[in-house]
């Protein structure tokens, strides 16, 4: 089930208590960053180089920054766990390099040559990658399951746990007005 609150709701202080991956608890409440998902046609410029797409990806995107976002114990573990695991990747690259930079000098032949061979270098670079891809898999929005619509005025949940999408709409159900007095 997808949820959509507006942005400006919750860009000034709407939140609710409980998260929307397990619709438990909230335990913590940090500020979040939201974006949108690039526009189809941007992908289009991949050819021209990283560096086009980047920057036409900066100009178009729409960011949403959140001061306070409810996430339960379990986003927390999760969270931890990726930050680790990706880190942990990552320091294998860079260790498994500065080995192999520290080898350089061949046993047998007194000859400088690099102490990797190009399957071992080619492994610490597919290490290094697959860390930064988790890295990215642990940022707070992808843990929510939320981004900013592309026009910027909403924030859409993918897969949001009923107890979220509830209080989500009871917050949006017009209240009656108050009896005027008499």
């Amino acid at each position: 089930m997808q949820v959509s609150i507006p942005a400006y709701w919750v860009a000034n202080g709407f939140h609710t208590t409980v998260c929307t991956r397990h619709g438990a608890a909230a335990t913590r409440t940090p500020a979040t960053r939201f974006e949108s998902a690039p526009a189809p046609w941007t992908w289009a410029t991949l050819p021209l180089g990283g560096v086009v797409f980047l920057a036409i990806r900066a100009a178009t995107r729409r960011v949403v920054d959140v001061p306070r976002w409810a996430y339960c114990d379990r986003c927390g573990r999760r969270r931890t766990t990726l930050l680790t695991a990706g880190w942990v990747l990552i320091g294998l690259m860079v260790a498994g390099f500065a080995l192999g930079i520290a080898l350089t000098t061949h046993p047998e032949h007194d000859v400088e040559q690099f102490g990797l061979d190009a399957g071992q270098a080619v492994g610490l670079i597919v290490a290094g990658l697959a860390g930064w891809i988790v890295l990215l898999f642990s940022r707070r929005a992808v843990i929510a399951r939320a981004q900013v619509s592309r026009d910027g005025g909403e924030i859409r949940v993918r897969r949001a746990a009923p107890e979220f999408a509830a209080q989500v709409e009871a917050a949006m159900r017009p209240q009656a007005p108050a009896p005027l007095p008499r």
